[in-house]
């Protein structure tokens, strides 16, 4: 639960920008770009220290880290809500929390996986893979009165709040947490585990795109499509998100149940893209809120196959910061292109149908490396039980 609280706290800083984005654009004037630029930043900073911070946390420990990741909350929060006026300064401040968003995302699924017992992995990747949507439903439910009143900051003070209960909880249940030693050659990675590691990462990359660009521009679609207010468009907004949070923990059961995790990927990335094709068909405000659900259900199971990918891949010996590390790096690659790539195709192609296209062929080309996941993780499978069948004779 600890994780979950971390991950949910990391995700509910970086999409307290989405519910509020209409309100910062109209007061102060952000050029669009630069208003995705808000939400890519985090990605920015994550392929940039993502697979150091993997390697660093397992030589210093958790606890150090975490400290670090709270004053980067604490730090980016307060800059933004200090020159709110000054696009750099604001895109400096997302980009220092963007920083505590990369420690926790590498940590808190190591925290999960590792205190599981083999039989409840699977369990306990499903629950984490909900952090996103925690922290997302928590943003949009709480910027409902807040936006309602022509407001911004006070969701700005609530994560502050958050950061600083999480703080002192984590730091209670992270002490007993040493550095990991370092591990025999019977824990190394081979070349076709690192294969399929690359390969999930890069699936990673194209869900995250997706669903990146979905959700940073769904309010300003809401609004200036469909003609919603604001506070109005917070409902559809978060519908997607219970979707994503009660599916997660349903993946997790049928992964439990042995579903592979590639075949939850290929449908949760199928359902994401047939909304985004069908962009065109959606006037309707019932049809129109029923694919936002459906939206959600392909997103709540996507994330929790991408995230069992080190554990199935790798073996949970040895699915630790440094795989997270790897596979978070392919996440950012997506968080980065995602909110920045929608407005200049929306702005060339002139019509939000026409960008549901691209995205839908984005996500669909996902589809296409889960299935050539599968073919990966078989032939894993066959060469371990060579080796086994050698040492065994």
């Amino acid at each position: 639960m600890l994780a979950l609280a971390l991950g949910g706290l990391a995700a509910f800083h970086h999409l307290k920008l989405p519910p509020v984005l209409p309100l910062l654009l109209e007061r102060y004037g952000y050029d669009r770009t630069v208003a995705g630029g808000y939400m890519a930043i985090y990605a920015v900073v994550g392929l940039a220290f993502s697979a150091l911070i993997g390697v660093v946390v397992e030589r210093t420990g958790v606890r150090r880290a975490l400290i670090l990741a709270i004053f980067f909350f604490l730090l980016g929060s307060g800059l933004t809500m200090a020159v709110p006026e000054i696009a750099a300064l604001v895109l400096a401040a997302r980009g220092i929390e963007g920083l505590g968003f990369t420690i926790v995302a590498v940590i808190a699924p190591v925290l999960a996986t590792s205190a599981a017992t083999p039989r409840h992995v699977a369990m306990a990747i499903a629950i984490f893979a909900a952090w996103i949507p925690l922290g997302q439903l928590s943003a949009a439910i709480l910027a409902i009165p807040i936006v309602d009143a022509g407001l911004w900051r006070p969701l700005w003070w609530i994560g502050i709040g958050l950061t600083l209960v999480i703080g002192v909880i984590a730091w209670c249940k992270t002490g007993h947490i040493a550095p990991r030693a370092p591990q025999s050659g019977g824990l190394s990675i081979t070349r076709l585990q690192w294969g399929g590691l690359i390969l999930n990462a890069a699936i990673f990359t194209l869900w995250s795109t997706g669903i990146f660009a979905f959700f940073t521009w769904l309010p300003q679609y809401l609004v200036e499509q469909r003609g919603l207010t604001l506070a109005e468009s917070q409902i559809p907004y978060a519908l997607p998100v219970l979707c994503i949070l009660i599916c997660s923990i349903a993946s997790g059961q049928l992964l439990r149940k042995g579903v592979p995790y590639t075949t939850l990927i290929v449908l949760g990335l199928g359902l994401q893209a047939a909304v985004w094709f069908a962009i065109p068909w959606l006037n309707h405000p019932v049809i129109g809120l029923l694919a936002i659900a459906l939206y959600g259900v392909g997103s709540g199971i996507t994330p929790t196959g991408l995230f069992a990918g080190p554990t199935i891949l790798l073996g949970q010996a040895k699915a630790r910061s440094t795989a997270y590390g790897v596979i978070m790096s392919g996440r950012n690659v997506g968080v980065l292109l995602g909110p920045v790539l929608l407005p200049p195709i929306h702005d060339w192609l002139e019509s939000w149908e026409a960008t549901g296209v691209v995205f839908g062929g984005i996500t669909a080309l996902g589809m296409v490396g889960a299935v050539a996941l599968k073919l990966v993780t078989k032939r894993i499978r066959a060469a371990e039980s060579a080796l086994a069948h050698t040492i065994s004779r």
